[in-house]
């Protein structure tokens, strides 16, 4: 390809291409902000609008910050990771800018410890302050937390001392700025915690703040609750499969042309004019009509279902593996387009708070929890806005039968079980087609 050309890379030297893209890929259909950095290390929230074979589009809130021929960088928090994306620019037109397919991506982590995923629906809440009776105050929710520090979902602000209140922008509470107070309330199984600390960083996601703060000493107090939900942090990348393409549909077969009857022979001269009547026209006028309504309605039918696949998501509990990739491929062929696959609790925790969330299938389960322990964790956690939920298990007892139903289990899949229509008509059931 020339663009390849132009940096010096013909195209069957990928690199770390197909891993970049398969992340590239990840936030693009989850909507997700990344941050341009400019080689100036200038800052603006872009998304990703396009990925082809050959470039990558990026757009953005405001002017790009970088000219052809730039190399800058991305920033992507997603599975509970921040990564590092190299880019060079050679392209940017009605301010989409495009870029060369990346083959560089690497951690970006400022942890040093791993950090727990905090649901919104937990009503964990925040406090930064800069003093005690004048400064800057902001509250919000707690979006994950570790024993150095929380990510802060900014939803008011204020002076202190007139208690004015402020429009929560990047320039409410710049990075490094010293924290007099820093509370955090409600978490889940952890006490409230007082501290002082500072402002690690500030990003803007749209119109809503989020700050970064890290505590002036570790809280072990919060240990319990980190342990339970997260990992060790990975020293590595980790491996992710890029999405699937969809297949082109295959051309129907064309019909065969209905077969025409030879005309009848014309009347003798004397004999009122008179003709055979045609199959066509012996059959009833209600008939015909009929068949050609019949078609058009499973069409219809037919075409609203393919729609509803693609508003249902489905999640799958299952830890990284081939089968899990062979049963996203298999979902995607079925018309399902909003699959997340958990294999972490972390993670898990993170694609329940998806909207339109239909189905979790539980294979095994995840690196925490496995199969009827996770099914009972969901239920104790979701209650009544569970989602339906299939059960992989390799034997189908009584007592199984039993646990599973008060785990809150919709139906269970005896394995192994084949990606066929069987299987198919199982899931379009649990989420309602």
């Amino acid at each position: 390809m020339v663009i390849a050309k132009l940096f010096g890379k013909e195209k069957d030297d990928r690199g770390g291409s197909d891993l970049a893209l398969a992340y590239l890929e990840d936030a693009q259909a989850k909507r997700m902000a990344l941050t341009l950095i400019d080689p100036k290390g200038r800052e603006l929230p872009a998304h990703v609008q396009a990925i082809l074979d050959d470039r990558v589009s990026f757009s953005a809130s405001g002017l790009m910050p970088v000219e052809k021929g730039d190399k800058f960088t991305v920033l992507l928090v997603i599975d509970g990771l921040r990564l590092r994306i190299k880019l060079r620019a050679f392209e940017i037109k009605n301010g989409v800018l495009q870029v060369a397919p990346p083959t560089e991506i690497e951690l970006a982590e400022r942890r040093k410890k791993p950090r727990a995923r905090i649901s919104s629906k937990e009503g964990a809440t925040g406090t930064a302050l800069t003093g005690l009776f004048d400064g800057i105050g902001a509250t919000g929710t707690v979006e994950n937390v570790s024993e150095g520090g929380f990510r802060l979902k900014v939803e008011k602000a204020m002076e202190i001392k007139g208690e004015r209140k402020l429009h929560p922008s990047q320039n409410l509470m710049m990075p490094g700025t010293p924290l007099m107070m820093v509370k955090l309330s409600k978490l889940p199984k952890a006490p409230n915690i007082e501290t002082d600390g500072k402002v690690a960083y500030a990003q803007m996601d749209g119109a809503t703040l989020y700050l970064g703060i890290s505590f002036s000493s570790e809280q072990g107090a919060l240990k319990g609750l980190v342990a339970s939900r997260s990992t060790a942090i990975p020293s590595t990348v980790p491996p992710k499969a890029r999405r699937a393409a969809e297949k082109p549909r295959e051309p129907e077969p064309p019909r065969p042309e209905p077969r025409q009857e030879p005309p009848a022979p014309a009347p003798a001269p004397p004999a009122p004019p008179s003709a055979a009547p045609s199959p066509a026209s012996a059959m009833p006028a209600e008939a015909a009509p009929a068949l050609g309504n019949g078609d058009a309605k499973q069409d219809r039918s037919a075409a609203l279902s393919n729609l509803k696949k693609r508003t249902r998501a489905i999640l799958v509990a299952m830890e990284d593996h081939p089968d899990r990739d062979w049963l996203q491929s298999f979902l995607l062929d079925q018309g399902y387009q909003r699959i997340y696959l958990a294999g972490t609790l972390t993670e898990m925790l993170e694609a329940l708070e998806q909207p339109g969330l239909s189905l979790v299938l539980i294979d095994g389960g995840v690196a925490e929890l496995k199969g009827m322990e996770l099914a009972d964790f969901l239920q104790q956690r979701l209650g009544d806005s569970k989602p339906p939920v299939l059960l992989a298990a390799e034997t189908v007892q009584t007592v199984m039968v039993l646990a599973a139903k008060r785990a809150g289990v919709d139906q269970i899949l005896v394995k192994p079980y084949d990606h066929d229509e069987n299987l198919s008509s199982m899931i379009d059931g649990l989420v309602g087609l």
